[in-house]
């Protein structure tokens, strides 16, 4: 067991030794073993350590049995365990007041790639909100050196993930549990698709941790924190994703929110947050490409895609009726409700769905592409 990584381990588990302290002695050099060793008073007065030296003895004797436990089960599992001391340690996360003490990393993501985006919303997702998250994403996937960060969560969370790897785009999954288990158990395929495509699970629980609700709550600051912009897809008022864009905007980092229906639930914390000014309001890969601070190269000279397409006279009037439904709906609705004949309305979906613009399902319904 390598001396210097259990110390640092053990410093973590310490709860008199506060993330502040961490950077304090990371950026002053000071390895973790000087603090664990026996040299405690000097370095103790060096930090401005305000507790006795028997009890922080007593305390660090605690954390090494936990921590050396901790280590064993991380090296049977092939978990990497990140500390402030490590460069592989997200260096955004750094910049923020309460980053983890340390985290756990199963698999071989670079967490700290060029631009890391966030990628989050409701578990509750329409339809119209899982579409908008895979072609945000794969539209988004030639940018170099992008990454894809969300929390594994039903919904927009694992639609982002899914997406990211049919892209081959980086995704890492922040979870709010350690790594002997997984939550939610419907999306353990993609857990293991993830790690297998060079992605990462990331956590800062122990392995023991089971996935308390406060834990989810404490999770999103990793996610906003790694992230150099945090994109909300679709989120009632309340919920986990409106607390990842608060936090993100309490850091200074861009947050951006699409626009949905005022009659849509699920949209109603997009709709907030952009009418706070919380969040920028983006219709397109060149809304966020742009917030992102992301340049095209001067050889790109392609388009770039349009999420919100433009549309005129009866396409565009479909067009907007599938969006305000958010779901799949049938022929004969369309026409009542269009006042289009049927025929008429066959050929233009017809050729909607020709441009990738609306899917036509069993049933003769027509959803969003």
């Amino acid at each position: 067991m390598e001396k210097e990584l259990l110390a640092e381990l053990t410093l973590s588990m310490m709860p008199e030794i506060t993330p502040a302290i961490l950077r304090s002695m990371s950026e002053k050099g000071i390895p973790a073993s000087e603090l664990t060793e026996g040299k405690t008073e000097n370095v103790g007065r060096l930090l401005g350590l305000d507790f006795s030296r028997a009890r922080l003895r007593n305390s660090i004797e605690e954390a090494r049995i936990r921590s050396q436990a901790e280590i064993k089960f991380c090296i049977e599992h092939s978990i990497k365990i990140l500390t402030p001391w490590n460069e592989a340690y997200p260096a955004r996360l750094l910049e923020t007041s309460d980053f983890p003490k340390r985290l756990f990393m199963l698999g071989n993501c670079n967490l700290n790639n060029p631009h890391p985006l966030a990628v989050i919303g409701t578990r509750k997702a329409t339809s119209y909100g899982l579409s908008l998250t895979e072609r945000t994403v794969r539209d988004l996937a030639p940018l170099p050196g992008l990454s894809i960060l969300s929390g594994l969560a039903l919904g927009i969370d694992a639609a982002a993930h899914r997406a990211a790897l049919e892209a081959q785009v980086p995704t890492v999954a922040v979870l709010a549990h350690g790594l002997s288990r997984l939550y939610p158990s419907q999306n353990r395929d993609l857990a293991r698709a993830i790690i297998a495509s060079g992605g990462a699970l990331l956590t800062e629980y122990t392995s023991d941790t089971a996935p308390f609700r406060g834990n989810f709550l404490e999770r999103n600051r990793i996610v906003a924190g790694m992230s150099d912009a945090t994109l909300v897809v679709e989120s009632p008022i309340k919920g986990g994703a409106m607390s990842t864009a608060r936090i993100a905007f309490s850091i200074d980092r861009s947050v951006m929110a699409f626009p949905g229906r005022v009659t849509d639930p699920q949209s109603e914390g997009c709709n907030l947050l952009i009418r706070q000014n919380k969040g920028s309001l983006v219709t397109s890969t060149s809304d966020i490409l742009t917030i992102m601070g992301c340049d095209i190269t001067p050889g790109d000279t392609s388009p770039l895609p349009t999420l919100f397409p433009e549309l005129e006279g009866e396409a565009a009037r479909l067009y907007e009726l599938l969006v305000r439904h958010g779901a799949p709906i049938p022929l004969d609705q369309l026409t009542a409700e269009l006042g289009i004949p049927v025929g008429k309305l066959i050929s233009l979906v017809s050729d909607m769905e020709f441009d990738g613009i609306v899917t036509r399902l069993p049933g003769n319904r027509v959803e969003l592409s």
